[in-house]
């Protein structure tokens, strides 16, 4: 005995569910439901005939109209089941308006192409959602905010029902609404406008410090420096969302070089959203410069019969700091330089050099040799050094010698005095001098040249012609602006078609003069 199901299947029968008589055949009727065909043979036990019967198994009208309505209910796509119905949907925040979230078409298994026109959708957040009954398409219709949503609106269901009454299919759609990170991190600034560092900071100090947040809840960045002087910091984001800018070990800072800069910084996060802050930076003045003088060594000469007074010379030393105490130059000779005699001193301000002690009678064969030292006010202080050369001259050294002598004014100096509010090109003064120890006077000429010593005046008060020695007022006096100026006065024997003696060569002396203001 055999069977034969819907799709034509050959299907053994349990023994257990037929009873044979002599008069009857009973089969149990579950045994039958899915059976189109039942072979099976009969054999008579006292002739030992057999015969084979084939039996047609049939359903009522009734029976085979519901069994065509259940085969003709709708079903989803998958993974949707009619015993599990439910669909889960991620939706992505912030879709264009008529995207197209998923298709979720109701079908009949008899006809796969038909798609159900009666397809129902109900929910909480319907409203946000066109459904196309042709296509099966489910459609952005309004804006989905992730953090506007509260938190009924970020995990809804949306309910699909479609085919006729007491046979209709339902698919249950359980969209969660995900937070797609496209938001920049924000940086809280605390209204800074500028940051103000000392130069030379160490390697690794914190100069500035940031929170950081992000309306999407991510907590990874990615840090960067952009710009000029960038290679100066580091920074770097804490797991608490701290931005924090540091001194790299690569700095090289100096306020003398560059006393502002700007670096920008850029935070991104794990989705590439990125915020740039521009972070002014004001750079102040460590003292870690020492001034440096004009010249390693000066090399002067003063006559021996100057007196006490006489200005001799002016150093000055410059120092690159910042304005301020760290710039603030004074100038002192050491008393131990090397032996030298206590006979000149320098102005701690002006840097001026004087004569202070007796001359007469030094030694004039090797220069004196004083260390002056320049030391600025900040802190801590820094100095440095220059050698003064000091040779003394008499008379006699300047009458042997091929140079030029001065006439008027004399050595050791002369005052000159002058009433203020003369005219412009008034004459006050002649410069004199004499050729001495030179044989050809007629082979040369002399040159005059007047300094303000002091360098008192941003332009000079008074000229000399070059030729005459004649000394001119050039600019308005003022006796009440100032009362005293110091010049000294330069000659220089110049022969034609030869170069111009100079300090190397021959002995220039400097005679100085008091231009006092008189009213």
């Amino acid at each position: 005995m055999y069977g034969i199901d819907e799709k034509g299947r050959k299907v053994p029968l349990d023994s257990t569910t037929i009873q044979v008589t002599p008069t009857h055949l009973q089969i149990a009727p579950e045994s039958l439901k899915m059976l189109r065909l039942l072979g099976l043979t009969l054999k008579n036990p006292e002739t030992s005939e057999s015969t084979a019967i084939i039996v047609r198994l049939i359903s009522s009208p009734e029976y085979l109209e519901t069994q065509r309505k259940l085969a003709a209910r709708p079903i989803y796509p998958s993974p949707w089941t009619r015993d599990s119905n439910e669909i889960h949907v991620e939706l992505k925040e912030e879709l264009a308006l008529g995207q197209v979230v998923g298709v979720y078409p109701a079908v009949s298994r008899q006809n796969m192409s038909q798609v159900s026109r009666q397809i129902q959708i109900s929910g909480p957040m319907k409203e946000a959602f066109d459904f196309d009954e042709m296509t099966g398409e489910l459609k952005i219709k309004q804006r989905i905010d992730f953090e506007s949503l509260d938190e009924s609106q970020k995990m809804f269901n949306l309910t699909l029902v479609s085919g006729d009454e007491g046979f209709r299919s339902e698919a249950v759609l359980m969209v969660k609404v995900l937070d797609v990170d496209d938001n920049s991190p924000v940086v809280d600034m605390r209204e800074m406008e500028e940051i103000s560092l000392p130069e030379n900071l160490a390697a690794g100090t914190k100069i500035a410090a940031f929170d950081v947040t992000d309306p999407d809840g991510s907590d990874s960045y990615k840090v960067e420096l952009e710009g000029e002087g960038s290679q100066n910091f580091r920074a770097e984001i804490n797991s608490n969302g701290t931005l924090s800018i540091f001194i790299s070990e690569a700095s090289q800072i100096d306020r003398e070089a560059k006393d502002a800069m700007a670096i920008l910084v850029k935070i991104s996060d794990v989705s590439g959203n990125s915020e740039r802050i521009l972070l002014p930076i004001r750079i102040l003045d460590v003292n870690d410069n020492a001034p440096e003088f004009e010249q390693p060594m000066y090399e002067i000469e003063a006559m021996e019969d100057w007196p006490r007074g006489v200005v001799i010379h002016r150093i000055h030393a410059k120092d690159s700091d910042d304005v301020g105490p760290a710039s603030e130059v004074s100038y002192r000779i050491l008393k131990d330089s090397e032996g030298a005699p206590d006979v000149i001193s320098v102005n701690s301000t002006s840097g001026v050099i004087q004569v202070t002690g007796d001359l007469w009678g030094l030694g004039r064969e090797m220069p004196y040799k004083f260390e002056v030292v320049a030391e600025d006010s900040g802190a801590p202080r820094m100095n440095s050094s220059s050698i003064l050369s000091l040779r003394i001259r008499g008379k006699d050294d300047v009458i042997t010698e091929e140079t030029v002598e001065f006439l008027e004014p004399k050595f050791g100096g002369a005052v000159v005095k002058v009433k203020e509010n003369l005219p412009l090109d008034t004459k006050i003064f002649t410069v004199k001098a004499d050729l001495r120890g030179i044989p050809n006077k007629t082979s040369g000429k002399l040159v005059y040249s007047i300094k303000d010593l002091l360098n008192s005046e941003k332009e000079p008060t008074f000229a000399i012609d070059k030729d005459s020695g004649d000394v001119f007022v050039t600019k308005e006096i003022d006796y009440e602006r100032l009362k005293e100026y110091t010049v000294s006065f330069r000659r220089i024997w110049k022969v034609p078609e030869k170069r111009i003696l100079s300090n190397s060569e021959s002995f220039f002396h400097f005679v100085f003069f008091k231009l006092f203001l008189v009213f």
